[in-house]
């Protein structure tokens, strides 16, 4: 090239660069010139589509590894938005062109991510028509042969399955003269032997939607539900909710399952009969579409882990009484979860634990004003503070002091109040139609063993408000610690609460247990038995009781 070409080449690029920074001043893109050369520089923040979608197919992977798929799914619906046509469109060139080749080959490693967490989380049928177009677009991808055979296995076509990979077979021979790989052979006979490994799942027909009645809106406690959707969310396998009888376990659950079951597209199961998990694991099988069940429990839960590998199914367990009933319940894939109600806090299982305590006051007034439909029961105010302090912030007890004002509409709340302030009518005013708190505290009582039982009917007969080891080791007539063994007891089935008061704990007992307390001692104990209690440990009950301990 002759100088004078050379440069008007050269004066003409440099026109074209000055056009070039005028157009891209205004965003902020300088070019400068480096060793004969030009440099475009970007703003530190700016968003390149190419290196935008590559971020998000790494962390697309990364969550797939992971077993988070929802969050996969998520990340690389994204990544696949940055695509509008092919990549590096109008260029051409050796260096254009394998550039252009590694994208559509990350894209499509992307997308074959995607529809792997998408038959994860059981949506089966939402990709077999997508499969269907990247596989005419792609003849010779095994990944998207085997996501498509995968599809129609667990949607209940396995025939169909099976021709897909005939198909691949009948390609891969015309073209290359080869078999499909031993990976997709195995799957292949996996398919052919109806693997439970797979996870066939039934039609969506099928699917089980086994979840109760949504309860009445709960009140006061938006921070727990908050607190178990969070961990549902999140993929935490289990989530046990533990608290006393009557305190609103069921309620909570079944609002939580009811607000997040969406999630779950292979459906939810629901037992409140867990004592044998035998059972409760033949009628879930049976509601999942399996027709031969394992005589073994040992081999029905595996064979319940199978059915649950590649579905999202929540699974509710109601009062359940110990950990043997939710062991052989736990699905080993990640996509499925189980929510527990308890008594027991059920400790020695890994989980997410939400434990209940009492109503706060103000949402307790607010069950018992919105249950009452009689008028204002704030009518008489002070009457109405005593009720909720009777119902020791207990959602059921609430619910049927409500509903007995709402079906005696002569009765006052201060009449309500005086018949809950005493012991011997407290447990017949708190019972109406098929709901009573008496069954519900004969429950906890039940799980107690027969020393904790004894104790905890010496305090109801003695009114014992306050109590603490040695009145408890006085009115037994055991060491202080048997009686503090006894305590603990009590306490960890929430019919005692303890406080440390200086170097001693205290136990305090609301006048619910001490009305339960009361008869089950009239009907269990012998009178001089209790007699005798009474005089070795309590010279003075009830509230006296509580000043004298204090004062020693």
């Amino acid at each position: 090239m002759s100088d004078i070409n050379e440069g008007r080449l050269l004066n003409r690029v440099r026109i074209h660069i000055s056009r070039l920074r005028a157009t891209l001043e205004p965003c902020k893109v300088s070019i400068t010139s480096v060793d004969g050369g030009y440099v475009l520089r970007l703003p530190p923040d700016t968003v390149v589509d190419v290196t935008e979608f590559k971020r998000l197919a790494r962390q697309g992977r990364a969550a797939l590894q992971g077993g988070r798929h929802h969050e996969t799914a998520k990340l690389l619906k994204i990544a696949d938005q940055a695509w509008r046509g092919s990549a590096l469109t109008g260029f051409t060139g050796r260096y254009f062109q394998a550039e252009a080749d590694h994208l559509e080959q990350l894209r499509v490693d992307t997308i074959a991510d995607r529809i792997e967490a998408a038959l994860a989380l059981g949506h089966h049928a939402q990709v077999t028509e997508e499969l269907h177009e990247l596989i005419r677009d792609h003849p010779l991808n095994e990944r998207f042969y085997g996501q498509l055979m995968l599809a129609r296995h667990r949607a209940g076509y396995s025939g169909e399955a099976l021709q897909v990979f005939a198909d691949l077979r009948e390609e891969l021979v015309d073209k290359l003269g080869t078999d499909p790989s031993p990976a997709l052979q195995a799957l292949h006979e996996q398919i052919l032997r109806q693997a439970p490994s797979l996870g066939v799942v039934t039609p969506a027909s099928q699917t089980p939607r086994q979840l109760p009645a949504r309860p009445r809106a709960i009140v006061g406690r938006q921070a727990e539900l908050k607190e178990i959707r969070v961990a549902l969310e999140q993929r935490e396998p289990l989530v046990v909710i533990s608290g006393p009888g009557g305190i609103g376990k069921t309620a909570l659950a079944l609002e939580a399952a009811h607000q997040i079951s969406g999630e779950f597209s292979g459906g939810v199961l629901f037992t409140d009969e867990p004592e044998n998990p035998a059972t409760v694991l033949e009628r879930f099988l049976r509601a999942m579409g399996a027709a031969d069940i394992p005589a073994g429990i040992s081999e029905r839960s595996a064979l319940f882990r199978s059915l649950l590998t590649g579905r999202r199914v929540l699974i509710v367990m109601d009062n359940v009484t110990g950990v043997q009933q939710v062991r052989p319940i736990l699905p080993g894939d990640p996509g499925s979860a189980v929510v527990v109600t308890s008594r027991s806090p059920l400790t020695s299982l890994r989980s997410s634990r939400t434990t209940l305590g009492p109503l706060p006051a103000d949402a307790a007034r607010g069950l018992l004003a919105r249950g009452a439909r009689n008028g204002d029961p704030w009518q008489e105010h002070e009457a109405a503070k005593r009720v909720v302090e009777y119902c020791a912030g207990i959602p059921l007890a609430m619910d049927i002091a409500a509903a007995k004002l709402a079906a005696k509409p002569h009765w006052t709340m201060k009449q309500l109040a005086d018949l809950l302030g005493d012991h011997t009518t407290m447990l017949d005013t708190l019972s109406h139609d098929d709901r009573a708190m008496r069954p519900v505290l004969a429950g906890d009582y039940e799980t107690l063993s027969p020393a904790a039982r004894s104790l905890l009917r010496k305090i109801g007969y003695l009114g014992a408000k306050v109590i603490d080891v040695w009145m408890a080791a006085e009115v037994e007539d055991v060491s202080e610690a048997e009686a503090m063994r006894r305590l603990d007891e009590l306490t960890d089935a929430h019919l005692l609460r303890a406080e440390l008061d200086g170097d001693r704990s205290l136990y305090y007992c609301h006048d619910l247990i001490l009305a339960f307390g009361r008869e089950r001692a009239l009907d269990e104990d012998d009178p001089a038995v209790l007699a005798d209690a009474a005089n070795r440990g309590f010279p003075i009950s009830g509230d006296g009781c509580g000043r004298a301990l204090l004062s020693r």
